[in-house]
Order: C-alpha cells, then sequence, then structure tokens
C-alpha cells in the first residue's frame, strides 16, 4: 500500500492525474524539466522572484523556442534566454500548491495569445503584445499606465523589417503576412513609461520585489530590449534575469538604474503578477 500511495504521489506532482489543465499534447519537454518545475511549485513562493532565484546560473542561451517545423509549448528550464526566464518564473510561482499540467497551463496562456497555439505568429514575440494580451486576460496588471510619467507611441516592424534574423520565417515565408498583421495590430498604441532619468538607485515605492520590468528600447521597429525581475538589494534595485553577457541567471551586480544608462534605452515599465 505504502508503494502505491508513493506512485500516486508522485504523478500527482507530474501532473499525471486527470485536471482541467491536462490537454497539452503539443508540450515538449523531458523528465528533468518536469521534475524541476515539479519541485519549484510546491515550494514556498512569494513572488516570480522566488522562482527565479531556485534558477541561478542556469545558462543563457538565445532562441529555445525556435527549430520546431510545427509551434509547440516548448519548456526548457536547462536553457533560457531573458523572456523564457521571465515566463517560466510567472508560471511556476502562478503555479504554486499546484501540478504540472497546471503550469504548462499557465505558460501557455502566457506565451500565445488567448492562451491558443495556432501556429507561429500565435506567439507573442513583441512585449508589446506580451502586455497586451496578459492584461486583457487577467494575468498581469501593467503599474506603468499609472505611475509612469511619460508616454510614447508604439512602432512595431522589426520582425518583418529583418526576417532573414528568424529562422522560421527564413524557412516559411508565407508567415511574414501574419507577423506583420500583429505588427500593425500593436503599433500606434499609446503607451505610459519610466524614463531612465528617473529611475534612482534606491528604485521607487511602488516598485516592489517580483514585479516584471521591461526595458524600452530605440531601436527601430522594436519595443523591449530586454525583460527581467525586480528584485532589492541592501536597499537598491537591481534586475534577476537571464543575462547575455554573464552567459547565465544572475542578480545583476548593478542597480537597475545604472544597469539602464546607455544610449539605446529609454526607460522601462512595470508589470505585476495578479
Amino acid at each position: 500500500m505504502k508503494i502505491k500511495r508513493n506512485l500516486y504521489v508522485a504523478a500527482l506532482l507530474l501532473g499525471l492525474t486527470t485536471t482541467a489543465y491536462s490537454q497539452h499534447a503539443s508540450a515538449a519537454y523531458t523528465s528533468n524539466d518536469s521534475i524541476l518545475a515539479c519541485k519549484i511549485i510546491q515550494s514556498d513562493l512569494q513572488s516570480p522572484a522566488d522562482a527565479g532565484k531556485t534558477l541561478k546560473g542556469l545558462p543563457y542561451v538565445a532562441h529555445t523556442l525556435e527549430g520546431n517545423k510545427q509551434e509547440k509549448l516548448i519548456i526548457n528550464l536547462r536553457e533560457l534566454d531573458c523572456t523564457t526566464f521571465v515566463e517560466n518564473c510567472i508560471a511556476l510561482y502562478k503555479s504554486k500548491g499546484k501540478d504540472f499540467n497546471y503550469y504548462l497551463h499557465e505558460l501557455q496562456s502566457l506565451r500565445y495569445f488567448n492562451g491558443v497555439i495556432n501556429g507561429y505568429s500565435s506567439r507573442k514575440h513583441y512585449m508589446t503584445s506580451w502586455i497586451n494580451d496578459n492584461v486583457s486576460n487577467g494575468l498581469i496588471t501593467d503599474l506603468t499606465q499609472k505611475d509612469g510619467t511619460a508616454s510614447l507611441k508604439t512602432n512595431l516592424q522589426f520582425m518583418s523589417a529583418h526576417s532573414y534574423k528568424y529562422e522560421y520565417l527564413m524557412e516559411n515565408k508565407d508567415s511574414i503576412p501574419h507577423i506583420r498583421q500583429v505588427e500593425k495590430k500593436y503599433s500606434n498604441i499609446t503607451i505610459k513609461y519610466l524614463p531612465k532619468e528617473e529611475l534612482i538607485p534606491a528604485g521607487l515605492p511602488w516598485i516592489k520585489d517580483g514585479d516584471i520590468i521591461a526595458i524600452l528600447t530605440t531601436i527601430k521597429g522594436l519595443d523591449v530590449s530586454h525583460v527581467g525581475i525586480a528584485v532589492y538589494v541592501n536597499g537598491e534595485l537591481h534586475l534577476l534575469h537571464a543575462s547575455s553577457a554573464a552567459k547565465k541567471v544572475i542578480v545583476d551586480s548593478r542597480p537597475l538604474s545604472v544597469q539602464i544608462n546607455k544610449p539605446n534605452c529609454q526607460g522601462i515599465r512595470v508589470l505585476r503578477v495578479n
């Protein structure tokens, strides 16, 4: 009886029992991914930052969602870029005390428009679309819509104008018009943000541990160049992120105000997980 009970508990943690979130035939992951995810969601997570701290030291690897002929929900907790790091941290946090299938559901909801996988263009490639869709679906709150002190209009065209940078678009040129449709839909939207000049090393009272930080860029046709998670260290605001420079997940040694003080950065948007 004890053996059977242990097997049931293991199955429950891995999400192998029947739940409302078990329809994930298109998900791709390894046993190590599922084991780590289950370990994290059974821990005492108080914010996405707690999930992120368990992933510190993991290697930064770009394009881990690419290379599939058919779009799938990729779960890769062995290699992360800045976006997949943030998405996984949010999904793990929101799945606290639940099972693996619940985590898959949360991750898919964050990554795809209305949580539906329908080809490459159904993924939220631009952070503007990621924010707007997830705000609309009640997953996050855009704090800078209230506390931001500057505004701009979005102008998205980077992917269609630089399709040669994207393996899937090079091999499937018929998908470029679909990307253009997304770019058109999320362009000319007025958003509020916090200019980099107004962020001080100590952060701001309305920015809390675990908030999501999106760094706005001046690169033509692009909206956000990097994302991470706010953490306070010795009274200063830092970024917990998958760093391409450090080649791993780190808490950046620089205060965020110093990190974003560069010519191609405009400021930040701050988001909170609901």
